[in-house]
């Protein structure tokens, strides 16, 4: 029995990481990369020029994620699109398992500490556990981690699977570059620790990092992706228009993960100060692993997105740090697992993202809520999909994967690798100052616009009104511009529709909530959403006759009851 009680916190801390990595498909960047893996699948190649854009059609295109894009083709082909999470959980797992590897290596694994310092650092890094491929770096990382320290503990021989694995890694994810790096460190380390007595092990493990330097070139691009990783850092440098990308400096990187970052450093500081272990710390992490944590530190600083890097790294810090504080005895041990069940209730509920990640949702289901849905059938029905589109940043992707293979990009979510800085800087314009596109479409005459509902205000108000678009299909997500003597006047706007889950999905999802139902459409404000789009483009008679219908309802909904003040604030100012 005691056994048994023994394990429910390690069973809890998978069980939370699995229901984590369960949720709704919403990245719009998995549509594209659906839909290439598809393509390589086609054509038994890997696409060295752009095969899916009109404005960049056979240019020059550097694929480095291809393994993840066939794998996530070959899963949306037998189960389901929204079955991509699959591998999410896979990858979260293995994580989590090579924790417990290195924690065991150190002496330092219990139950406890483990769950706690679990649910702090899944608190911090779920928001990147999203099925894009980016899980292999997070993975391929630890995986880094964990030989490279047993090779520092015991000068292991399996430290060489890193060659290897750097192969793996460097295709399937750009951000292969940095296990060199964390190589280079850790070589470093050795060799300031070793060169007066063991330099046969700093030689090892330079040996290692040269052999997987130079295994990087074992991809279908060869040679060119040796220095890649310089180029994929300055893209990021010059690449304003993702907001996952904010730095340290801007309001946007504030957000609760980044106060996880903030609370482990105060927790090391004070670990440190407190036990005065920084020495013995060193000797038995190694001083590669601190050059790397600064590494990582710096990092996750520089960009929004990179703040899982840095948690994942300092991980084992983490929990050597709350194996000092926490006590090890029965009484924390049903506080932990009374919390950790609260957390998991609260995830598989919605609660926690209800809180904090509202766009999110338990269970495998792809949401006509995120994706432009509604309006890619739209437009098959129409038999639009070969003829020109101007499509937004955010629409184009799932476009692409669903109207393939004939539609074409104006511009889409495969960013700088394809469309360069100045391109951007151009679309950023044409989608915002109505002289700018119109001047666009003079140029390229498009025969119908898709945009993204709750992005580009001004240029909705423009189609909505112009004499030659028309407004032919509208939802919560996306709208639908043709230039047609065909249309309507009236209140068009159209509840989101759902899409059928495979079966696959719906029984992985029951497993870990058996009441599991999937999204109710019904609570979804319509009108409220329908109101907002016909504000925005100067139409307050149907926004009013929507925002009413609503407030009939729900009569002290915030967000309506400020709608309702817009909408008499226009019609007054169209009075006077």
């Amino acid at each position: 029995m005691k056994k048994i009680i023994a394990a429910i916190p390690l069973l809890l801390a998978f069980l939370l990481t699995i229901v984590l990595s369960i949720k709704c498909m919403r990245e719009p960047d998995l549509w594209w990369q659906i839909r290439t893996g598809q393509w390589i699948l086609e054509h038994h190649q890997v696409p060295t020029t752009d095969p899916f854009s009109y404005t960049y059609f056979g240019k020059e295109w550097i694929n480095i994620k291809w393994g993840f894009e066939v794998l996530a083709a070959l899963i949306a082909k037998y189960l389901g699109p929204e079955s991509i999470f699959i591998l999410q959980i896979i990858a979260s797992c293995l994580i989590l398992w090579l924790f417990i590897r290195i924690l065991k290596l150190y002496n330092h694994y219990h139950p406890v500490v483990f769950l706690v310092g679990t649910i702090v650092l899944l608190f911090g890094i779920e928001y990147r556990m999203i099925g894009r491929p980016e899980m292999f770096s997070h993975l391929f990382m630890v995986t880094y981690l964990y030989l490279l320290l047993l090779y520092h503990q015991t000068s292991s021989k399996w430290v060489w699977l890193l060659v290897p694995i750097q192969i793996l890694w460097t295709n399937l994810h750009e951000a292969y570059g940095l296990g060199i790096v964390i190589l280079l460190l850790f070589t470093l380390g050795s060799w300031l620790e070793n060169y007066k007595v063991n330099k046969a092990k700093a030689i090892q493990l330079s040996l290692v990092t040269f052999a997987s330097i130079f295994a990087i070139i074992l991809n279908p691009r060869g040679i060119i992706l040796l220095l890649r990783p310089l180029n994929i850092f300055n893209q990021v440098q010059q690449n304003k228009f993702t907001t996952e990308l904010d730095a340290i400096w801007t309001s946007n990187y504030w957000q609760k993960e980044a106060w996880i970052l903030i609370l482990c450093i105060a927790l090391f500081i004070i670990y440190l100060f407190k036990t005065k272990k920084l020495k013995s710390a060193l000797q038995e992490l190694g001083l590669g692993y601190f050059i790397s944590f600064l590494a990582m530190l710096f990092l996750g600083f520089t960009a929004y997105r990179n703040i899982v890097f840095f948690l994942l790294l300092a991980f084992p810090l983490l929990i050597i740090t709350l194996y000092h504080f926490i006590p090890k005895d029965s009484k924390m041990q049903a506080i932990a697992i009374g919390i950790g069940f609260l957390f998991y209730l609260t995830i598989v509920s919605n609660v926690y993202y209800n809180k904090f990640r509202p766009r999110d949702h338990y269970g495998l289901e792809v949401l006509s809520t995120n994706n432009p849905v509604g309006a890619a059938n739209y437009i098959a029905q129409k038999n639009l999909k070969s003829k020109k589109c101007f499509s937004d940043y955010l629409t184009s992707s799932y476009l692409m994967w669903y109207l393939q293979p004939d539609f074409k990009t104006y511009i889409d979510l495969r960013d700088l690798d394809v469309f360069p800085t100045s391109f951007f800087n151009q679309y950023l314009q044409e989608s915002e100052i109505p002289d700018k596109f119109h001047a666009l479409d003079l140029k390229e005459k498009f025969d119908y616009v898709v945009l993204y509902r709750n992005n580009h205000p001004n240029l909705h108000a423009y189609l909505y009104n112009d004499s030659i678009y028309a407004c032919t299909y509208v939802d919560a997500v996306a709208a639908v511009y043709e230039k047609t003597d065909e249309f309507s006047r009236d209140d068009i706007f159209t509840p989101c529709k759902p899409i059928e889950s495979s079966a696959f999905a719906i029984a992985l999802s029951t497993i870990f909530k058996p009441t599991y139902t999937t999204y109710d459409y019904d609570a979804l404000n319509t009108d409220v959403e329908a109101a907002a789009y016909y504000l925005t483009v100067f139409q307050p008679s149907k926004a009013e006759k929507r925002i009413n219908q609503y407030l009939a309802l729900y009569p002290d909904n915030t967000q309506a009851q400020n709608i309702k003040n817009q909408i008499i604030d226009l019609k007054s100012r169209n009075k006077n």
